[in-house]
């Protein structure tokens, strides 16, 4: 049975790697924000079906948050994480003090790519700058050779892929599609921050924009009026705002070139103070 190690000393860290790296060992790494979810542990399990070391983290990122109150809001159970992941039986779980992770006073922050500025970065300032820069120190520390991360944050699978061609880092990226409960919510810490009432409305997410990439794929031209609809319907299903619904080329993201094989709706959406974030795509 594999021995749980769980760290919080970069240095002890970087020689148990070192150790599994000498051994020929493929090292795999899973990045998280804690509250962790079904939807992290299905994640967990395709890390070690595509790796022999797996690594989770667990680090609460201040910068990549664009308020203080969102970033105190966030959902983060300790102790309850370090039970789902003994169950899991994977190698290392560290958990960073904020120190090891940023010694310095002031925080130079990398900057993202173009890519960062669309969808989520249009209304989350600094939110990917905030996130390449965490995964560089993370990166450095753990020198994995594949990072894992799920489709319901496929923005951010582009812009950290265009991070890792910039800075011709040795990462391989993996991908694991969206976890949703019965009801088709993408399962997403936030989630439970949100009462039994906005739970069945948070539902109508990922059935609206289902709705619309069938639609979408069928009929490229009406692409402008889907959007129009879709924003018009989540708001009639009880969300209090829609922050955007798009429908992009996910090689590009943009109307360019969009066809049956590339073409994935994105939406934002607000439920009270929670704000939910979903793509679909017809394959």
């Amino acid at each position: 049975m594999k021995k749980l190690h769980i760290v919080s000393n970069v240095e002890e860290l970087k020689k148990k790697i070192l150790k599994f790296k000498l051994n020929k060992k493929i090292v795999g790494y899973v990045p998280t924000l804690g509250g962790l979810h079904e939807g992290h542990l299905q994640l967990i399990r395709f890390a070690k079906k595509n790796s022999d070391i797996v690594v989770v983290s667990i680090f609460l990122n201040p910068i990549q948050f664009d308020s203080k109150k969102d970033f105190q809001a966030y959902p983060i159970n300790l102790f309850q994480d370090k039970k789902k992941i003994k169950s899991e039986k994977i190698d290392i779980l560290y958990i960073p003090y904020i120190k090891k992770i940023f010694p310095e006073k002031r925080i130079k922050k990398i900057k993202a790519s173009k890519v960062a500025k669309k969808l989520c970065g249009k209304f989350r300032n600094g939110h990917f700058d905030g996130v390449v820069t965490v995964l560089k120190r993370m990166f450095d520390q753990l020198s994995p050779d594949i990072a894992f991360f799920g489709e319901k944050d496929f923005q951010q699978i582009k812009v950290v892929q265009d991070f890792i061609n910039k800075y011709k880092i040795k990462i391989k990226i993996l991908a694991f599609p969206t976890v949703r409960d019965k009801r088709g919510l993408a399962l997403s810490s936030r989630n439970s921050l949100l009462n039994k009432k906005q739970m069945v409305i948070a539902a109508y997410l990922f059935k609206t924009i289902r709705y619309i990439s069938k639609k979408a794929v069928a009929n490229p031209k009406k692409i402008n009026e889907l959007k129009k609809w879709g924003k018009q319907k989540l708001l009639d299903h009880g969300f209090d705002h829609v922050d955007y619904i798009e429908i992009y080329n996910e090689n590009n993201f943009s109307e360019i070139g969009i066809t049956r094989k590339n073409l994935r709706v994105f939406a934002a959406a607000t439920l009270g103070k929670v704000r939910l974030i979903d793509n679909c795509v017809v394959r």
